[in-house]
């Protein structure tokens, strides 16, 4: 064999060795590529699947919580309850309120809360204008109304229920996580005023 001869295939064998290590290296960004998606997909599913599970928990400790008042008479509870994160607010509405609700009652608050209302839900976790929406029972509330039509009434009850029919709509701002009121258990109802 000539020289040139063994030069050309030594070039010959070092093109091949640069057009497989080219090869391999689009497969690793390939795999490592999909892995990274793959994963930033399972990630994201399970923080989906938490939210659900904390909203879930909380909805059945509420509905719990309240039946359980409700039928004791007398009962007082002091409850604390982990909210899902991303809540900025607790809402209740007495759905039994002397006058009859209407849409406008909500309107410039969170009118979200109406088409709740109309489907017999009284106790509202709301996130900007979402809002996540359960039944806990009858109830009603120790509050002040407010003299403002765009905010909810205040939570500055005097803790007696002569003053429970002066409001429909109480809203419990959200602090680290937890909402805290306080219930008591009416036999048919539970009357909710806040823990101060």
């Amino acid at each position: 064999m000539t020289q040139s001869k063994l030069f050309d295939n030594r070039k010959r064998s070092r093109k091949g060795e640069v057009a497989s290590q080219i090869f391999v290296y689009i497969i690793a960004l390939v795999v490592v590529g999909m892995v990274i998606v793959f994963g930033y997909k399972a990630i994201k599913n399970f923080a989906s699947r938490s939210d659900e599970v904390a909203l879930i928990k909380f909805k059945t400790e509420a509905e719990t919580t309240f039946k359980q008042v409700s039928s004791s008479f007398n009962t007082i509870k002091a409850v604390d309850f982990d909210v899902p994160s991303g809540y900025d607010e607790m809402c209740i509405v007495n759905l039994d309120h002397s006058t009859k609700l209407t849409s406008g009652d909500f309107v410039n608050y969170n009118p979200i809360l109406w088409e709740g209302v109309e489907e017999k839900k009284n106790l509202f976790l709301v996130k900007g204008i979402f809002v996540e929406q359960f039944y806990v029972g009858k109830v009603s509330l120790d509050i002040t109304p407010s003299d403002s039509d765009t905010a909810p009434d205040k939570c500055t009850g005097d803790g007696k229920e002569g003053s429970a029919d002066t409001g429909y709509l109480l809203c419990v701002p959200v602090k680290n996580g937890k909402v805290k009121f306080k219930l008591k258990g009416k036999g048919d109802k539970v009357f909710v005023s806040c823990i101060k």
